[in-house]
């Protein structure tokens, strides 16, 4: 008896402290899931678990979906050449199930979305098609669905604890305040790399092994599952495309790793605009061969990530016919880019700064 009376005391007090905890997030709400404060001294720095927050709550009829490479798009720059209201969802390292939760997201709380600017990237195709990343702790699925059972989860969790312990902290130090529009951009005061240092590269032809998880195979079925039906289902949302210009030592180390992998990504992209070329809503943009870009390491904060100013440029672009792709212009594209690699001398590095860049292309 005294057992029994023990268990339910148990009971009943834990659910107490639950309900306490939890009605005190809801109403405190530290990364505005339900109530969102644009103008805030303080966001959850684990973008995972804060963005669900802005997907839900902004305004807008565009949404831009990528990984990192695609975070420095500016809105007000898309909305200008556009003329659209957009949102810039990206999200670092983000898998392609994680951009499949984040494309739902935005259309499930934006009954009027018309437009999706959709980086198709090589490392958020790889491994299983239920990869998340959770390199920051682990992912927050429920946050990006509308079952408002999962909200429990939010509501009494140690992410949540945290989130409004660092919220109240950056209050009380009077904090700047910040938009959910420049949260997670980057680059700027970031040194660029030294073309220098990289004279000796150069491509050296082998018969590795592709690594498990980054063959044609997989990043096919991640393609098949998380993105096409998408854009198949979806003949009222307009979906732009894009392959980012990595610079021309990311597609090297590629190479070098694997040249079959590095085959194995041309492949692909002549599978996607096969799978895709029939449906009159989607367009492909290749960016990959530019070598005005792609071969000065000036524009470039590491291997694979650009400053701003070459996502100012790629926006122009994406308004234009330039980079898009035809059946013809794909397989062209996968040979230049496959001749690049590996005629690749370091001495084709150029030293464009920044202002000769905007002068020789972006002006245009």
């Amino acid at each position: 008896m005294e057992y029994r009376k023990f268990i339910l005391c148990f009971v009943i007090t834990t659910m107490t402290f639950v309900s306490i905890y939890s009605y005190f997030i809801f109403k405190k709400d530290p990364i505005g899931y339900y109530n969102l404060q644009e103008n805030s001294e303080y966001y959850y720095y684990n973008a995972r678990y804060q963005i669900p927050a802005f997907i839900k709550n902004l305004e807008y009829d565009t949404v831009i979906i990528g990984p990192s490479m695609s975070q420095n798009f500016d809105e007000d720059k898309i909305n200008l050449i556009f003329e659209v209201e957009s949102y810039n969802a990206s999200l670092s390292a983000a898998s392609a199930k994680e951009q499949n939760y984040i494309y739902n997201l935005s259309s499930s709380s934006h009954p009027k979305l018309k437009q999706v600017f959709w980086e198709l990237n090589f490392d958020s195709l790889y491994g299983s098609v239920d990869r998340v990343n959770e390199d920051s702790g682990e992912f927050p699925t429920y946050l990006y669905n509308k079952n408002k059972m999962d909200d429990l989860k939010y509501l009494f969790s140690y992410y949540a604890g945290e989130a409004l312990h660092d919220k109240i902290e950056a209050e009380k130090g009077e904090a700047l305040k910040q938009t959910p529009y420049g949260i997670y951009k980057f680059g700027k005061g970031v040194p660029h790399l030294i073309p220098e240092q990289y004279r000796n590269e150069k491509a050296v032809s082998n018969e590795n092994p592709v690594p498990e998880g980054v063959g044609f195979k997989d990043m096919k079925a991640n393609f098949d599952e998380n993105i096409y039906p998408i854009l198949k289902g979806n003949p009222n949302q307009n979906f732009k495309l894009y392959y980012t210009p990595y610079s021309i030592l990311y597609h090297i180390f590629n190479y070098n790793r694997s040249k079959q992998a590095f085959i194995d990504r041309l492949l692909l992209k002549e599978y996607i605009f096969e799978r895709v070329k029939e449906l009159k809503n989607v367009q492909i943009y290749d960016f990959q061969t530019e070598r005005k870009i792609t071969f000065n390491l000036n524009h470039y904060v590491d291997n694979s990530h650009y400053f701003a100013y070459i996502n100012d440029w790629m926006i122009k672009e994406l308004n234009q016919d330039t980079y898009l792709q035809t059946e013809k212009t794909t397989k062209l594209s996968n040979k230049v880019l496959l001749e690049q690699v590996e005629k690749f001398s370091g001495s084709q590095l150029g030293n464009d700064t920044e202002e000769d860049f905007k002068e020789s292309i972006l002006a245009k």
